[in-house]
Formats: C-alpha cells, sequence, structure tokens
C-alpha cells in the first residue's frame, strides 16, 4: 500500500464503515472480543501464535493468505507478542503506512527499558491486557443468561503429543464428559461458530480447565458469568479473582475424582465488580477510534 493510497483511503471512508485492521493473531478469543466491538479483523493464521478451535469463526474475521495481505486497505496493523513477532513489528508498519499497536497479553520477560527501546524503534504503543498490570486494560466479560446447563463436565485440550494420552483417560474415568478441541479423530463435535463455542462454556456445569498462560482464559470468565463451576490447577492470577466457584487441586487424578463427586451446579458470579465489561468495552471502543482516525505515521 503506498502512502499516497492509505492516505486517499482514510479521507474516504465514511465516519460509519467498520475500521479494518490486520491481526497478527488470527481468530483467537481477544480478537473475536475486539470484533464484537465492531472492528473488522483480517488475519493470517501463518502468523498466529495461539492454537485453537481454528473451524469456529468470527463473522468479522476473515482469513486470508499471507501473499494476499497488499490487497485490502487497513486502517491499523494489531500484535500480541512482542517477542514473538518482533521482525512483523519493525518491518509491516512501516511498509503499509499504518499504525500499529501491540497488545501484550502475558508479563513481559525483558526489561521495561528494552521494551520501551524497541517500541520507540518500531514506532507503535504497546497496550498490556494483563490482569491487575498498573497499565492495562484487563479482560472484561458480560454477566450472561444462565443456559441450559445440559453439559456436565466440559473441557478443551490442544492435541499435542502429551494431550493425547490425557484424551482417552479424560473419556475413559469420566463417560460424560465432553470434549473439544481441534483433532477431529478423537473429538466428534463440531463447532462451525464464535458463538457456538462460547455458548459450550455458558452450557457446561464443570469445567476442568488446564491453564496454557498466565493470564486468566476468557472460558473461565465465561464459565463464572453462566453459574459454572471450575476446576483447575493453582493459579495466582485465578486467585486474585476470588471466586468460590473455582477448585483448585494439585494433579489430574485429583482433578477427575473432583469432578465426578462435584455435580452441584455453583451460583452465578457477579465477575462485573472484578472484571467490569463497560470499562473494558469503553476503553478499546476509544482505542480503535483513535487508531482509525490515524493517518500514516511513517517517515
Amino acid at each position: 500500500m503506498s502512502i499516497i493510497r492509505n492516505i486517499v483511503h482514510k479521507k474516504t471512508i465514511t465516519k460509519n464503515a467498520k475500521p479494518k485492521a490486520l491481526c497478527f493473531f488470527y481468530d483467537g478469543k481477544f480478537d473475536a472480543e475486539l470484533a464484537d466491538l465492531g472492528i473488522e479483523l483480517i488475519g493470517c493464521k501463518q502468523f498466529s501464535i495461539h492454537d485453537w478451535y481454528c473451524r469456529a469463526k468470527h463473522e468479522n474475521i476473515t482469513l486470508i493468505q499471507p501473499n494476499e495481505i497488499p490487497n485490502f486497505n487497513y486502517d491499523f496493523v494489531i500484535f500480541n507478542d512482542l517477542a514473538k513477532h518482533k521482525d512483523y513489528i519493525l518491518n509491516v508498519p512501516g511498509q503499509l503506512h499504518i499504525p500499529g499497536i501491540i497488545i501484550q497479553h502475558e508479563q513481559s520477560l525483558e526489561t521495561t527499558y528494552h521494551t520501551n527501546k524497541r517500541l520507540q524503534e518500531a514506532k507503535l504503543n504497546c497496550i498490556s491486557t494483563e490482569y491487575q498490570s498498573p497499565n492495562g486494560i484487563p479482560y472484561g466479560v458480560k454477566q450472561t443468561t444462565v443456559e441450559n446447563k445440559d453439559i456436565e463436565i466440559l473441557t478443551d485440550l490442544n492435541f499435542d503429543k502429551d494431550n493425547h494420552q490425557l484424551t482417552h483417560t479424560l473419556k475413559q474415568q469420566i463417560p460424560n464428559i465432553k470434549i473439544i478441541g481441534q483433532n477431529s479423530e478423537l473429538i466428534k463435535e463440531q463447532i462451525d461458530s464464535y458463538k457456538e463455542y462460547r455458548e459450550y462454556f455458558n452450557r457446561c456445569k464443570i469445567y476442568l480447565y488446564f491453564p496454557r498462560q498466565r493470564n486468566i482464559s476468557y472460558e473461565v470468565l465465561w464459565v463464572l458469568a453462566s453459574g459454572g463451576t471450575v476446576i483447575t490447577f493453582s493459579s495466582d492470577n485465578l486467585q486474585k479473582l476470588g471466586s468460590k466457584n473455582i477448585i483448585y487441586c494439585n494433579s489430574v487424578p485429583n482433578m477427575i475424582q473432583t469432578a465426578i463427586h462435584h455435580k452441584k451446579m455453583a451460583t452465578k458470579e457477579n465477575l462485573e465488580e472484578k472484571l467490569p465489561y463497560d470499562d473494558f468495552k469503553d476503553n478499546w471502543t476509544k482505542i480503535i477510534q483513535q487508531y482509525n482516525d490515524k493517518v500514516y505515521t511513517y517517515g
């Protein structure tokens, strides 16, 4: 995209048009929440650093191939990992002549000085979503209506080699467990949309959560917001939530036995007090509008 093309695009789009962003974490959870706020995300799965249920699509997220990137007009670009997307961060915004945001979901492993130095070099702003970070905008979650709780026990797995044995163990010891994930040979559930994926967590009474990140996962929030119980390993961030609906275990066998014996439905959590959705929505709506109004900023 040339400088002139970028400026013309900015000057001709209507205020009512959805802003478009090149997204480097295609079809994950956080970008789907951004898409719900009225932003059209265009991304390449090859550049994503997160694996999840790949067939669950969001209507405002479009999958393209890397060679198709120059074919679209973007208002800005969004990255979600300062280290793993380093090369793209330094090159893509300048080549496309669009502003960029880094949304850092996890704790940075480098010093603040080095982080700021690299951000200054790339001319990008970094906005954290880490729970209880000083300058961050935490994940928000809506209070959901309690769905028909027709799923006794639910879990989701990424299905690397270690998870295959875990999957078979769970299915043998908990006959009524519902497992969703990416491996169609092991999992017979067909999920075609992000909305349908989310509803699984509203429908479950018990969710077995195997933490894969330091932050709080959306799945945990969805379960708590709809009155379900989460059974998981100990986590500092989860414990800071102070939820009575989270049961902590020290091993997989302990989680399985707890799930088998814990069949009652928990009380619905008032997560609005802990992770206010309105604050999340208002903050990100302002950020999206701010970047949507920016014109060429790279010289």
